[in-house]
């Protein structure tokens, strides 16, 4: 851990509006997203929100090894939608559910 103070950083307050990022990188982020068009922030945004996605796929498939493709978009769609939905939309129930494995 650093030292409070050390490059813009105290080490133990992390709240809201916080950074452990030095004060000039973090102005020359900041400037770069400035510089940026609406278009390459939605670009941006886009691809953050591919790269999560593709990160909560592979937590679904090493919790349930073996499942279909269906199994883990349908686990996927869970994650951000209730479960009363899910049943209504899909024919599927998150709570359950079983894997092709158990």
């Amino acid at each position: 851990m650093r030292c409070p103070g050390q490059n813009g950083y105290d080490g133990v307050n992390m709240g809201q509006g916080q950074t452990d990022t030095n004060s000039a990188i973090e102005a020359m982020r900041i400037a770069g997203f400035q510089r940026m068009t609406p278009a390459q922030k939605l670009a941006l945004a886009g691809a953050l929100s591919q790269n999560i996605r593709q990160l909560a796929l592979a937590g679904i498939r090493l919790r349930y090894p073996g499942i279909d493709e269906r199994e883990a978009m349908l686990r996927l769609t869970a994650m951000s939608i209730d479960r009363t939905t899910m049943v209504r939309a899909f024919g599927w129930d998150p709570e359950h559910a079983i894997s092709s494995l158990r």
